[in-house]
């Protein structure tokens, strides 16, 4: 690993366990199971900062091009295996993330509502896993709070991930002989 961005000095990880017990304990190195890293990371997408919503933030981390080249500093320092990104605007995703996630080895997917200029990313190593599957959720198209009808435009992306490169294991979702992992990314607005 190179020089740790500042940011990335104070982030707290937590191990999980096959158990699941909250252990810290690493696997055995003969332990027949596989280990990965997953990130999950709320990108906050520029067209949503507001001002009065972040009055505790200094104006300059609020600006693109600084987050943008502090975010993509961290996530290029923790290269997790699996990443799953919130708020993720279209234009900073096809001008910074997508490009850093094709030069960083990552197979990606994208979904958005339509109604929304931000939405949900999920990327993964692909020499150590490739996709089976595919699945977008829209949900909650309008919802009644106290009186007042809501469009929340919630989304979720849902993806089936096999392990090894594209080709390496079967392709086909309904294979059980072959290791995988359901991951999803979603941002939720009630």
């Amino acid at each position: 690993m190179s020089v740790i961005p500042g940011a990335c000095k104070s982030r707290f990880w937590i191990p999980v366990t096959a158990e699941n017990d909250g252990s810290k304990q690493e696997p055995a190195e003969n332990s027949p199971g596989h280990s990965f890293t997953v990130m999950s990371y709320n990108i906050l997408c520029q067209k949503l900062i507001r001002r009065d919503l972040f009055k505790y933030a200094s104006k300059n981390s609020l600006r693109l091009k600084p987050r943008k080249d502090r975010m993509l500093k961290e996530l290029k320092y923790w290269d997790t295996d699996i990443m799953c990104l919130q708020e993720v605007g279209i234009e900073e995703w096809q001008q910074a993330l997508e490009p850093q996630c094709k030069r960083s080895n990552y197979d990606s997917r994208m979904y958005q509502s339509l109604q929304k200029a931000h939405g949900v990313c999920i990327s993964w190593k692909r020499d150590k896993f490739h996709m089976v599957e595919e699945k977008t959720l829209a949900m909650d198209r309008s919802l009644k709070v106290c009186g007042e009808v809501l469009e929340t435009d919630n989304v979720a992306l849902i993806v089936v991930l096999r392990l090894g490169p594209a080709g390496t294991n079967a392709d086909d979702a309904s294979d059980t002989n072959c290791p995988g992992i359901i991951v999803s990314s979603t941002h939720l607005f009630w």
